[in-house]
This record gives C-alpha cells, structure tokens and sequence, in this order.
C-alpha cells in the first residue's frame, strides 16, 4: 500500500498535469503565464518578417520546430572548440545522477568557444520574438557530452534518458544544436513528443519519469509520435522542454553524444545595446558532483 507520502506526492502533481498537461508546478504555470500575457501587453515586440510570426504559431501549438543547419564556417570553430575541452578535468565537469562521467558539461563554454555567440542568429531571434511577443532574454548557455550506459543503467535516471518535462517556467525556451555526427534514434538522438500528445500523457497515465501506464505507456511507446532530433552536427530545434515530453537518447557502446543548449525565457526590455550575453552570468549549476 502507498504510504502517506507518497500519496501527497501524487495529490500535488496530479493538479497541473490534469489542468496543464505537463508536470510543473502550479506556480510555475499561473505565474509564468500571466507574466507573459501582461509583458505582451505593456510592452509588445513583433517579428520582422513573416516566417518568425509563423514559427511563433508552431512553437505555441506544438512545442517545438526545427531550425535551419548552421553553416560550417559558424559551427567548424564550436566543434574544434568543444574537441579542446571536452576530455580536459579542469575545464569540464562530470554531473551523471549515478555514475558522474556519464555525463560531462564544460565549464563557462561562452568564455572557452566565444564562436557560440554566433548561434543566436536573426532566424533564432525572430522565432523567440514571434513566440513571446515580446522581449526575451539569454539565461544560459551549455556544452555536454553523454555516453553510453550498460544495460542495467538505461532504466535509471542518469541524465534526462528517462521520459520527463524540465521544471522551469514554462515560459522557459531551448535550443539545441548537434554537435555529434552519426546520431540517429538508435544512437544518441534526442526524443520529444509534441504538445497535444504530451498534454494526453499527462493526463493518460504519466505518473513519474520512471513510471508510465495506459495510454501514457503507449504513447511513449509509439515511435509514430515521437519526433527524433537525429540530424548531423550543425542541425538544431528550438523546444519547450516544460510542455513537451521529452528525453535523451543513449549512445550505442563507445559511442559519445554532444550538444550546445542556449536557455531563454522571456523579459520586460530587450538586452543592453542589444546584445544577448552581455548579461550573461556563470552557470551555477555547473557544479562537480552535483547530477543534472
């Protein structure tokens, strides 16, 4: 029998994800909403052109959209960057939830691979303007490799490989952009489901990362609705990781995934002289021991 914790536990998730169709919070769905609402009143920003008011709609309707490949001479000197640093203990650190070198992320990667700037580009910029219809700002940029796991490891959270939404705002945006080559849904590929299809999870069965039955169970478990992020380095999406299901694939045996993540959410006045990472802080979160 479930102990009175336990069933607390559920009594508080259960709320959002019926009323939300995702798992954060009540605050971080009421608040975060309204916030956004009241800044796309008082101080309303348009897309310039058509396509970023489009891929606004898709993002809003289903969480997601694929973005253009970035060129080599943009993506080149990230790659040689990342080959730099990436096995060097000083400049990295490993943040597995169990076995720590499952997965490693670069300290300060801006600082390391100043070429990183270069991905927030006028196609990025005008997406997020048609998505919040207003200012956003940069709260962090990540570099990471993850490796393979054995077996008996692949139903363990180690490192988002199990089903989940992230607990952010869910005014909170990502991009990702590959920086792996060979990945594919049987190597590595990172997996999401789109907005209706999370949202019916949610309220189908989703009971915990590690845990799916009924029509939740199916849902996960049908590839017809998983959209795989499976392109060749310099291929990226922008995602709502808090409304759309998602988790990372594992690496086939000896084999490594790597990723470039840029973390948004939205702001009441645009970035000092227009640039996004002038206020750019360290990640605190980056932290040796410390499981992602």
């Amino acid at each position: 029998m479930a102990n009175v914790q336990t069933i607390g536990w559920l009594a508080k998730k259960s709320g959002p994800r019926f009323v939300f169709g995702n798992d954060g919070t009540w605050s971080s769905n009421v608040e975060a909403r309204a916030h956004l609402r009241r800044l796309r009143k008082v101080s309303p920003v348009a897309p310039a052109i058509p396509w970023g008011a489009q891929a606004g709609r898709t993002l809003r309707e289903r969480g997601w959209l694929p973005m253009a490949d970035f060129q080599p001479e943009i993506m080149d000197p990230i790659l040689a960057g990342y080959q730099r640093v990436i096995d060097d203990p000083s400049l990295t650190r490993d943040m597995g939830a169990r076995d720590r070198s499952a997965v490693r992320y670069v300290v300060d990667p801006v600082a390391r691979n100043p070429g990183l700037r270069l991905l927030l580009d006028d196609r990025v910029r005008e997406a997020l303007t048609g998505y919040y219809g207003t200012h956003f700002r940069l709260l962090h940029v990540r570099m990471w490799r993850i490796a393979s796991l054995p077996d008996d490891e692949r139903l363990e959270y180690n490192y988002g490989n199990l089903w989940h939404t992230d607990g952010h705002r869910v005014t909170v945006m990502k991009l990702f952009v590959q920086i792996s080559d060979g990945v594919s849904a049987e190597n590595g590929a990172l997996r999401l489901l789109d907005i209706p299809t999370t949202r019916l999870a949610m309220r189908g069965g989703y009971l915990a990362r590690n845990k799916q039955v009924g029509l939740a169970r199916r849902l996960v478990e049908d590839p017809s609705r998983t959209v795989f992020f499976d392109g060749a380095s310099r291929s990226a999406i922008l995602m709502n990781p808090n409304l759309c299901l998602h988790r990372a694939g594992v690496p086939q045996p000896g084999r490594t995934r790597g990723m470039v993540q840029l973390t948004f959410d939205v702001a009441d006045q645009p970035p000092p002289g227009g640039d996004y990472f002038a206020e750019l802080a360290p990640d605190i979160n980056v932290i040796e021991g410390r499981p992602v």
